[in-house]
């Protein structure tokens, strides 16, 4: 979808993958914080923190497209990104309930 967007726009840029230090910065040291609390974690405790993890990256997808689509101005384009925001909301919402029955388990015990 995104290829056929740059084809048909050539301000549409995909090989443009520039974000400020900051910002780079920042998911650096989340991905590294991210691998540690996840592979440093083995049975239950592995599953409750790599669900965890998925439920925070599909929060920030779900998220970005929404607000990316809000500020869109070619119709297509933003009703896509309102689509892949729903994928990404429905996602959430799935490794939600999944973390929720992991944590009804682990109070059982």
């Amino acid at each position: 979808m995104l290829e056929e967007f740059a084809r048909r726009d050539p301000s549409v840029i995909l090989d443009d993958t520039e974000l400020p230090p900051a910002e780079v910065a920042t998911r650096n040291a989340i991905a590294a914080s991210k691998k540690e609390a996840i592979l440093g974690r083995s049975g239950d405790a592995f599953e409750f923190t790599l669900l965890l993890s998925e439920a925070e990256a599909l929060n920030y997808a779900w998220h970005l497209a929404k607000v990316t689509a809000e500020n869109e101005t070619q119709p297509e384009r933003a009703h896509a990104l309102e689509g892949i925001g729903g994928e990404m909301e429905n996602l959430y919402g799935q490794v939600f309930v999944l973390l929720r029955s992991r944590e009804s388990l682990s109070t059982r015990k």
